[in-house]
């Protein structure tokens, strides 16, 4: 990051435009609600709505309990977002039988993809997943670098890429490219990432399907300005290079 940084002002231009990117392609993020209890996600879906016009809501399922558990945490975030878009990440939390029977009930929800359905050791089972289940299976945690997307090209429908996974933005393009020639859907992801490293990922942005880039909303100490959000898109500026700085 610090590398494009220096070449971007050295050139004097942001690096979406050093790589000829159109900002007006890229798409709204998503806002997370972690695993909980019905009443506890209600509470922190009232609290983005409070702060946020987002147009996308990220469910991440797999309760310990049981998929009964995940079902009326959906019903409840259905009931309250009734307009929102929603999707499901399970983190490899369900089993394959689960797995199925999630994926049709899911869509009843409206849900429109689910992440990571089944623990990396059974990615074997992900191509059998994708014939049955009627939404589209990502993966994140089975997916790291350019490397691993071949293998998994014919067995779901897209892949997460995290700045943090590929190691950089020149494994990130370079993932981006080899989705792209297999035909895969591209999600933009992030860990407990400031806004240094979803900014830089904000500058790829316009090559994502999909942006879960909203971490940093959730610091209260965040170091960074970088990108900033306008109708629920993340959008870098036009200063040079990534377009950061330290706050004061």
């Amino acid at each position: 990051m610090a590398l494009y940084d220096w070449l971007g002002k050295k050139a004097g231009l942001p690096l979406w435009q050093i790589w000829g990117l159109d900002c007006d392609r890229i798409v709204p993020i998503s806002v997370t609600i972690g695993i909980n209890k019905p009443e506890q996600a209600i509470a922190r879906l009232k609290n983005w709505q409070a702060t946020l016009d987002f147009k996308m809501l990220k469910l991440k399922l797999g309760n310990p309990d049981g998929i009964e558990a995940d079902q009326l945490m959906v019903k409840a975030v259905r009931q309250a977002a009734p307009q929102s878009r929603i999707t499901v990440d399970a983190n490899g939390g369900w089993s394959f039988a689960d797995a199925v029977y999630m994926s049709q009930w899911l869509e009843q929800q409206g849900v429109e993809y689910i992440e990571q359905p089944l623990p990396i050791v059974l990615d074997h089972q992900l191509s059998a997943l994708s014939q049955t289940s009627p939404l589209p299976i990502f993966v994140d945690e089975s997916c790291f670098t350019s490397a691993d997307i071949p293998r998994l090209a014919k067995s779901v429908a897209g892949v997460n890429l995290k700045i943090m996974k590929t190691g950089g933005l020149t494994e990130a393009m370079r993932a981006i490219q080899v989705a792209q020639a297999c035909g895969l859907k591209i999600m933009f992801g992030c860990y407990s990432d400031s806004s240094l490293a979803n900014t830089a990922m904000a500058h790829l942005s316009p090559y994502a399907d999909y942006l879960d880039l909203d971490s940093h909303l959730n610091l209260t100490d965040d170091p960074f300005h970088g990108a900033t959000i306008a109708a629920g898109r993340l959008l870098p500026n036009h200063q040079p290079g990534l377009g950061v700085t330290r706050c004061s």
